[in-house]
């Protein structure tokens, strides 16, 4: 179910079409086909999708997905993340949605008397914990890195987080800046509701009771700002401007990104027909690949490997494990990475485990800039 929303961070209605999305969803159990319809907020620039679907379903969603997979290299930096914990260190921290947070909590040991992560997806969690049940003001440091942006009510979100703090207790929030979008693909995913700028998620705050101390672009994944904030009085906030005009071209550039990829998607079905009867290797299974095989049947001598093991039938083909198909790997004609991101240990993987270096025309990778960039991480 889908339902309307307003604007969050003025209460305005007046909203402007920019973007509209659809892609397919693998969890554990269900398939599911996400819609995005991007708005902009006429009146104060703040950019967000409606309809989008309501909280019941998307928790639902978030419990089937699949975790985060171990075996990859972490998406974000914690070392990035341990210069911002140790200025607030002590008492109790809390982390919402931290998914495989093993690694990184074992490193916040000694900062804080105990530190826990509330995390939905039922992979990981071993109880039915959510933030709603845990005892108002007993939090003394509050954490959540990108996950804001898939909430669908932010300010009720955020008044349940506020609740839970001490007073004068601490609020970090990691969200991927919609100021970089003209240079990234953040736009392409279905699962962001809202796409935030510095002054949109600090007058949303403001309104739930807080009070923004530190901002820095220094975040610990390359495309979201931090934002830390204390636990104080509402108030409205009187700041900023309207940056309706910024924020339509930060979509804008967004959506040029989009175009560029679906081209290269394009070209590469091409490439893949002419290359007939050569040895093909699509690695990843992310949406560049589900949007790559949408209506585009494999010839027969492609195939599909990834190193998650719980993704052999998330498609109509089938999935292998890199080590089952290390010598069509080595004989391979062309290399296609659908992850771009982790597009150096694949390399590296295939180079200790072959002997094998692929480029120039036996390597592609999906969702990279002109210069070879991850757009997406």
């Amino acid at each position: 179910m889908m339902e309307k929303r307003i604007c969050e961070c003025c209460g305005s209605s007046d909203l402007e079409s920019v973007f509209c999305d659809k892609t397919m969803v693998k969890t554990r159990a269900q398939i599911y086909r996400l819609e995005a319809f991007v708005v902009i907020c006429r009146n104060c620039g703040f950019c967000f999708n409606s309809p989008s679907p309501v909280k019941e379903e998307l928790m639902e969603y978030y419990a089937d997905c699949l975790s985060i997979n171990k075996a990859i290299p972490l998406a974000y930096s914690i070392e990035i993340r341990l210069e911002t914990l140790k200025k607030y260190a002590g008492g109790n921290f809390i982390e919402i949605g931290g998914n495989q947070s093993d690694k990184f909590h074992g490193r916040i040991k000694g900062l804080f008397i105990s530190a826990r992560n509330i995390e939905p997806n039922s992979e990981i969690a071993a109880g039915s914990e959510t933030i709603d049940k845990l005892e108002k003001n007993s939090v003394d440091v509050l954490a959540f890195y990108d996950v804001l942006e898939h909430v669908a009510d932010v300010g009720d979100f955020l008044r349940t987080c506020n609740s839970l703090l001490n007073d004068g207790g601490v609020m970090i929030v990691e969200v991927p800046n919609i100021k970089y979008y003209p240079k990234n693909l953040m736009l392409l995913s279905a699962e962001h509701l809202n796409h935030f700028s510095p002054c949109a998620l600090e007058r949303i705050a403001c309104r739930c009771g807080f009070n923004l101390i530190e901002i820095s672009h220094a975040a610990s994944r390359p495309f979201s700002f931090l934002a830390v904030f204390k636990k104080g009085k509402i108030k409205k906030y009187s700041g900023g401007y309207n940056e309706y005009l910024d924020n339509l071209a930060c979509l804008r550039g967004g959506v040029n990104q989009i175009d560029r990829v679906m081209l290269k998607i394009n070209n590469l079905r091409d490439k893949i027909n002419k290359l007939k009867g050569k040895k093909i290797v699509l690695w990843c299974v992310t949406d560049f690949l589900y949007r790559f095989l949408e209506g585009y049947k494999l010839p027969q001598d492609v195939i599909v490997v990834d190193s998650d093991s719980r993704k052999k039938d998330h498609l109509s083909v089938p999935v292998y494990q890199p080590a089952e198909k290390l010598d069509l790997i080595r004989q391979s004609d062309l290399l296609v990475i659908f992850s771009p991101r982790n597009k150096t240990s694949i390399l590296d993987w295939i180079f200790e485990n072959t002997g094998e270096e692929f480029n120039g025309k036996k390597l592609e990778v999906i969702g990279c800039g002109v210069y070879g960039e991850p757009l997406q991480v």
